[in-house]
């Protein structure tokens, strides 16, 4: 039955299966048309009663909706009774071609009709006959009240001619017509017809030929190109071919024209002699229709139906065939898959009903069918157990009754619109009469609903403590202290952001939510973040300390789990701790710096009360070395001096090392690079000098292979002094940075005095018990003009030794003769340590005693183990004769006389150089003169300003 016979609604639910056999739900079509299932279940039954549609029952309730394979031909009518219209044409009149089926609809018309009536194929094809001719046909007839009552007449003989004049229209030439209709017989078509009208030439139909015109027969033949349709002669060769022919079988007229049709079939049917057989059966009975395998010219085979007509002349002889050829092999194997699609269908049903038979008798929730009065047609024993009452009493009331529900409870509505929309509902609601939160789901059917419910208040319970806390979260999250707290789902995406993030991520909470953590962060932080995430994601808990540019973080990664322990999500905590680092730091310096006090203070404790006992310098020495290198704060320990020849430091003795100088320069000359480390500016300026920081003092670039050689971060170079006098240099070096600072930079400067201290006594002692001495003589001439005193001194002024009263100021007793009284008051009034002076005669010369402060030349000799023998200031020269022991640095006691007391240039003028002289026991020697022979540099005459004449002390 061809659809254009359809009307309104049923016409628009078919236009939805535009593909042959593809199965459709109910829903789905409902969903298309937007109408309520009921509507669209009546819609499609229709259509199957109709012979349009088929249909199957799937699972319990449910149906698919198919189109059959013969209603998906192209616009054409059923081409199965293709060969019966073309007999006719063949027996009739033909030009304009309308192919009529049994419900009187128009299926097909060919271009001929379409150019006699100027029309469109499109308003004709589906239409009702009549309405073709009231509508599209008379319109264009000169008679047309005639001519409509003749073709729409029940009794009309529609086998007799009729003639038609067709007026000139827009579309239309005028033009005289012949009608003829031909009734169709057999096939598909059988009960239809087809009508025919022929342009009048002036001759008739039945004089044209044997075959009727091949004007005619060619028209409709070739408008056919889904078929192969061709004449065999009376043999079974090949007469004529068309497109169709060309199409499916793939030769051209010129290659097959004249070949037996036994050419089409396979080798086993040729050597079978089907084709034949089918000719001869067709002459028998007039035609045979067959389907099978025929074969192509390129060797395909294909699945064909075959229809052969047996053509006869007017004196019933056979004079040859008519063969229509299909291609089917589509078709079959549509139809093949159809068939398997049933099967999995009818598998699936079986499986559906299995599975929900097995669902049924283990499903926990409470179950209940109810029909389109909301009436119980069945309960299971979780739903009688929670309405209270056995399944017999509750079935076939009303649910509203049995729940006791208000007419405007909500509850009401869901299930009326789940019955009309026929779509499936899901709700939560408390029930007052059950006592419970329960999750409800509402499957409709057009027969009624089926309802699962079970109860949720625990889980609703949860929900609500849930809820609390993650509003505690929330504001945790969004309060967070100095930092950022993250959650991270399993594709490494932002769910939650709050607080403040690492400032060099440069974006905020809102543009980091829902995003990829490996786009929104600058790749150095994205790299860090990102295993430590994945870490968490795979169950492991990560505490970590992070630098990011100048501020360190401390960094805490959590897995989140559910109810079950399953990892859901990764948490990420993150705090600014780069103040309270920097304060542990700090407190961990203080610590290691009391620590390194306390266990100083016990060294230098040690160091001093050993080295009272001590008889040498190198005893002294040695020891100091080895406590400071034995205790815990330091690393090693030496004591080096300068050699004059060459201006460097020379080693005496190390502790905690092994040759710690060898290979290394160290200088004190102010020109040399190797003279600005702590070491060389120590013994320039006898002040504590220290390296904090080995690895970035520029100061230290000539020792910084050595230093990591040596695993030590900070030095403190600690010279040994007394009384301004410098006996050498301590090194002492730390494994910690800023080692020496504060207290302990305080400590070990008051160590290198205690050792300077104890070394000076020692050198006292030895030049006090020996029984050599050296003499060193000074000599500054004219003494006044040094002083810029006019005039000269007369008379001899003589100092003949020195007692200190305390407070650094001594007594200087001396004689003068009466002629140089008056130089001696000129000096006290020039010189300022000279406080005052008084005399005594006695025997020719007067005695004076003088009281002079802070005298700069007598403490630093002393000190050195030395002693002024004489002064003599005589004819305005002045000499000075110092006693020191064999083993006094003799360069350092010249240097320290030279040099006390600088004053300004402009102060004190060139006095001119001093010469001293070197003798041994009384016995004058030169200074290169050799002690405990040890071989002493060469000491030259020194030239040097100098603050006041060393005669004065």
């Amino acid at each position: 039955m061809a659809s254009s016979s359809l009307h309104g609604s049923l016409q628009e639910t078919l236009t939805l299966f535009d593909t042959a056999g593809t199965p459709q739900t109910t829903s789905e079509i409902a969903g298309n048309l937007d109408i309520g299932r009921r509507s669209t279940y009546n819609r499609l039954d229709q259509l199957v009663e109709q012979g349009f549609l088929e249909t199957k029952k799937v699972g319990g309730n449910g149906r698919v909706w198919w189109r059959p394979a013969d209603e998906t031909g192209a616009s054409g009518p059923g081409w199965d009774g293709v060969t019966e219209s073309l007999v006719a044409v063949l027996t009739g009149t033909d030009a304009a071609v309308f192919i009529i089926d049994e419900d009187d609809t128009v299926t097909w018309v060919n271009d001929a009709a379409v150019q006699y009536f100027g029309f469109d194929r499109e308003t004709v094809l589906g239409q009702e006959r009549s309405q073709v001719v009231e509508n599209r046909l008379a319109p264009g007839i000169e008679d047309s009240g005639t001519f409509t009552e003749l073709m729409l007449s029940p009794e009309g003989d529609y086998r007799e001619h009729s003639e038609w004049h067709v007026t000139a229209g827009r579309d239309r030439e005028e033009r005289s017509l012949e009608y003829e209709s031909e009734p169709i017989e057999t096939g598909t078509l059988a009960g239809g017809r087809v009508e025919f009208y022929d342009e009048m030439s002036g001759q008739r139909w039945s004089n044209r030929g044997r075959y009727g015109g091949p004007k005619q027969f060619d028209q409709l033949v070739d408008v056919v190109e889904e078929y192969a349709i061709f004449v065999l002669d009376t043999e079974g060769h090949i007469q004529s071919w068309n497109d169709g022919a060309r199409r499916i079988k793939g030769y051209e007229a010129e290659e097959i024209v004249g070949e037996h049709v036994s050419t089409f079939y396979t080798t086993d049917d040729r050597e079978s002699g089907v084709a034949e057989q089918n000719l001869s059966t067709a002459a028998t009975q007039g035609s045979i229709e067959d389907e099978g395998w025929r074969v192509r010219k390129d060797g395909s085979r294909f699945w064909a139906n075959v229809t052969i007509t047996a053509i006869y002349d007017d004196t019933g002889n056979l004079d040859g065939y008519l063969k229509v050829t299909r291609d089917m092999t589509d078709r079959r194997e549509y139809k093949q898959s159809l068939a398997e699609q049933a099967e999995q269908l009818e598998a699936q049903r079986d499986d559906l009903e299995t599975e929900l038979d097995e669902m049924f008798e283990r499903i926990d929730d409470a179950f209940y069918a109810l029909n389109e009065e909301f009436q119980f047609e069945y309960l299971n024993d979780s739903a009688a157990d929670h309405f209270g009452k056995p399944e017999g009493e509750l079935l076939g009331q009303n649910i509203w009754n049995v729940l006791d529900v208000d007419d405007e409870d909500p509850i009401i509505d869901r299930f009326e619109t789940a019955m009309t929309t026929q779509e499936t509902l899901s709700f939560e609601r408390y029930s007052d009469i059950l006592g419970i939160w329960a999750s409800v789901n509402v499957y409709p059917s057009l027969t009624g609903l089926s309802v699962y419910f079970r109860d949720i208040s625990t889980r609703k319970k949860h929900e609500q403590q849930l809820r609390k806390s993650e509003q505690r979260y929330r504001t945790l999250v969004e309060n967070f202290p100095n930092g950022a707290v993250t959650l991270v789902d399993e594709n490494l995406r932002y769910i939650t952001v709050g607080g403040h993030p690492v400032d060099e991520a440069d974006t905020t909470t809102d543009e980091l939510e829902g995003k990829p953590l490996q786009e929104t962060l600058p790749s150095e932080i994205a790299n860090f973040l990102l295993p430590n995430y994945e870490a968490a994601l795979e169950g492991e808990t990560q505490d970590v300390v992070h630098e990011i540019g100048e501020y360190v973080y401390q960094f805490h990664f959590i897995p989140v789990r559910d109810g079950d322990g399953d990892v859901i999500a990764a948490m990420g905590m993150s705090q600014d701790i780069t103040e309270a680092r920097e304060r542990q730091r700090k407190l961990e310096r203080q610590r290691e710096q009391l620590v390194a006090l306390n266990n100083l203070n016990d060294t230098v404790r040690g160091i001093t009360d050993a080295v009272i006992n001590q008889s040498t310098r190198e005893e002294i020495e040695s020891i100091v070395c080895e406590r400071l290198a034995a205790a815990d704060s330091y690393a090693f320990a030496w004591i080096g001096d300068v050699d004059v020849a060459t201006q460097t430091v020379t080693l005496r003795t190390e502790a905690g090392v092994d040759g710690y100088l060898d290979d290394t320069t160290i200088s004190v000359d102010p020109d040399d690079v190797h003279s600005l480390g702590p070491t060389g500016r120590a013994l320039r300026t006898g002040e504590l000098q220290t390296v904090q920081d080995v690895t970035t003092d520029a100061s230290y670039e000539p020792w910084r292979d050595k230093a990591e050689g040596y695993d030590f971060q900070s030095s403190a170079a600690i010279p040994l002094v007394h009384d301004d006098s410098i006996y050498g240099v301590l090194n002492l070096y730390a494994d910690r940075p800023n080692a020496f600072q504060n207290q302990e930079r305080t400590v070990i400067r008051q160590l290198g005095e205690i050792i300077g201290h104890a070394i000076a006594a020692i050198e006292r002692k030895r030049a006090l018990m020996s029984d050599e001495v050296i003499e060193l003589q000074f000599r500054i001439q004219n003494l006044f003009d040094a002083l810029g005193i006019d005039g000269s001194a007369q008379g001899e002024i003589t100092m003949n030794h020195t007692i200190p009263i305390g407070n650094d100021e001594f007594l200087v007793y001396g004689t003068a003769t009466q002629d140089a009284i008056e130089s001696v008051d000129t000096i006290v009034e020039t010189v300022p340590h000279w406080v005052e002076v008084t005399y005594r005669d006695a025997e020719g010369k007067t005695v004076f005693e003088l009281r002079v402060s802070d005298p700069p030349i007598l403490s630093k000799v002393a000190a050195m183990g030395g002693s002024i023998e004489n002064a003599v200031i005589e004819d305005c020269d002045y000499r000075m004769t110092f006693h020191v022991s064999p083993s006094a640095d003799i360069r350092q006691i010249i240097d320290t006389v030279n040099c006390s007391g600088v004053k300004p240039r402009s102060f004190f003028p060139w006095i001119g150089r001093t010469h001293p002289t070197h003798h041994r026991s009384g016995s004058l020697q030169r200074c290169g003169g050799s002690r405990s022979g040890r071989p002493q540099a060469p000491m030259p005459a020194v030239a040097t300003p100098i603050s006041e004449p060393v005669g004065v002390c």
